[in-house]
Parts: C-alpha cells; sequence; structure tokens
C-alpha cells in the first residue's frame, strides 16, 4: 500500500469515526428530551411511585404482625389506635392507598370554574353518560369524540386524562374502566364496600361520595343511645357524626374488596335533593 493510500484510508477512518461521534451525539441528545418529556409528563408521579414503595415497605413491616385475613382489620385498627385514610392538598397522598392501613386516601384539590361552568352547561346533552374501557394513550382523542362541544371541553379532557395516567402510573397498566354520569339522584345511597381492588372517584359539579373510617364501625350495636345510629348493608354499626363527605373536585382512592388486605373501603353515593344535579367520574385500573 502506497503512503498516499494509507493516508487516504486513515482520512476516511476519521471522518466515519466523526460522523459516528455526531450521530451518537444526537441520539444522547435526543434521549436526554425523550427522558426530559416523560419526566415533564409525569411531573411528580414518578416520586409518587417512589414514596409510597418506600411508605407500604415500613408500615407493613411495623404493622403486618397486627393483621390477618378474614375480617379481624377492622378490630386490628381500633386496638392499635390506627387511622385508616389520609388526605391531603398533594396528589402524592393518594399513592397512601398502598398502605396496609389504608381503605381511603383523599387529594384536597380546588375547583376549576372552566370545568365546574362546562358540565353545568352541557349536563342534560350527557345523556347516561360514558361508560366504557380506555386505552390511556387513545383517552384524549375518545374523549374529544364523545364529549359534546362547549367551552371548557380541553379543561375536562386534560384533567380526566390527569388523572387516568397517575391512576395507570401508580398501578402499572395501561387500560382505564372509566365511568362519567350526570346524576339526579344517589346512585348507591346504602354503605358498601365494592368487590374491586381500588377505585379513583371525583366529583365535578355537587356534593362527593361519603365514606366511613373502618375504626369508627363496630359489630355488635353501641351502648349509647341507637337514635343516631345505623346499619351498613354487611351489618356493622356506625354513628350518622363519623360520616365523611368528599368536596367537589376532591380526588379520592378507595379500596375495595378485592384488595389482598380485606380493608375495603365503606362509602354510599351521597344524598342528592330534588333539583341537584352531580357528574360523577370513577377510574378502575385493568
Amino acid at each position: 500500500m502506497s503512503a498516499s493510500e494509507a493516508e487516504g484510508r486513515a482520512f476516511e477512518s476519521r471522518q466515519v469515526r466523526h460522523l459516528l461521534t455526531c450521530l451518537y451525539f444526537l441520539l444522547a441528545i435526543k434521549f436526554i428530551i425523550a427522558i426530559y418529556e416523560w419526566l415533564h409528563r409525569l411531573q411528580y408521579k414518578s416520586l409518587l411511585l417512589c414514596y409510597n414503595i418506600v411508605v407500604g415497605v415500613f408500615e407493613w413491616s411495623a404493622l403486618s404482625g397486627h393483621f390477618h385475613p378474614g375480617g379481624t382489620n377492622m378490630l386490628a385498627l381500633k386496638e392499635n389506635n390506627i387511622c385508616s385514610w389520609s388526605s391531603g392538598q398533594s396528589p402524592i397522598v393518594l399513592g397512601d392507598i398502598i398502605c396496609d392501613t389504608k381503605s381511603v386516601a383523599i387529594w384536597e384539590r380546588v375547583k376549576n370554574d372552566a370545568i365546574t361552568g362546562y358540565f353545568e352547561a352541557v349536563f342534560t346533552s350527557l345523556g347516561l353518560g360514558i361508560k366504557a374501557m380506555f386505552e390511556v394513550n387513545t383517552l384524549k382523542q375518545q374523549l374529544d369524540t364523545m364529549l359534546p362541544e362547549h367551552d371548557g371541553k380541553a379543561d375536562v379532557i386534560e384533567d380526566i386524562y390527569l388523572l387516568t395516567d397517575m391512576l395507570t402510573c401508580l398501578f402499572d397498566c395501561k387500560e382505564v374502566g372509566l365511568r362519567l354520569v350526570p346524576l339526579t339522584s344517589a346512585m348507591c345511597p346504602s354503605f358498601h364496600r365494592d368487590n374491586i381492588p381500588v377505585r379513583l372517584v371525583n366529583t365535578y359539579i355537587g356534593a362527593g361520595t361519603q365514606w366511613l373510617p373502618l375504626e369508627q364501625l363496630r359489630s355488635t350495636p353501641f351502648a349509647e343511645s341507637q337514635q343516631h345510629v345505623s346499619q351498613t348493608n354487611f351489618g356493622m354499626y356506625y354513628k350518622h357524626n363519623d360520616i365523611q363527605t368528599m368536596n367537589t373536585f376532591e380526588v379520592g382512592m378507595l379500596k375495595g374488596e378485592a384488595w389482598h388486605e380485606s380493608l375495603g373501603a365503606v362509602h354510599r353515593s351521597c344524598p342528592v335533593a330534588k333539583g341537584e344535579k352531580r357528574v360523577l367520574l370513577t377510574l378502575d385500573p385493568m
């Protein structure tokens, strides 16, 4: 090989290495941008998962000795002075539902006037509402075709997508069972448990879901007057002043009876007076 040929090949080799370096650099930039967009979309959600894995493991390690299958969980809560619910102004609180001792977790968020105005305006047009299975990656497009047109529709779609994204991230699934229904009466007026693992609930207009702290339930009647005492549909006693009501726009995560700790949330639809309206959203991870 002549000196000129060797020099030419060395030059070509340097060019190839330079091009490969540029390509790797561009791929690295694209990867960084993709990671940034993913984190921006998730916002706090990855933190929520890490937070609750740690908290769940810690609480399970500290308290699992007090819990047994077969219905003794409520007694254990009362005996060990453990609160069965969590609430807070950060969405991270929703992840507390993973903890062994929690049956209800509530995100105390403020109303969105654009969303309220939308549902007030289209309440009649919603008909029977929406009840279907949705994949996260096509949810926005499907809702856009199913919801009536009016100011605030984009805000509604973004909010439902946000809650769906949070739920699927927390429970590592890609589909949800979505129900968005207009109501003029209580759908489930008696306190009960759902035979599902977990459900997210949110009321866009009207009063929110009512629920009972598990540690306040009794299997036998209270010693004091029974005037303000009732029973759930599965025979447990509760005092009327123990009833908790979620506010409009608050997001609740409720365990069901199919959750492995059998700490299903005891809840019901709130009473709806004549002429009042509710719009309820529920999401089930699939």
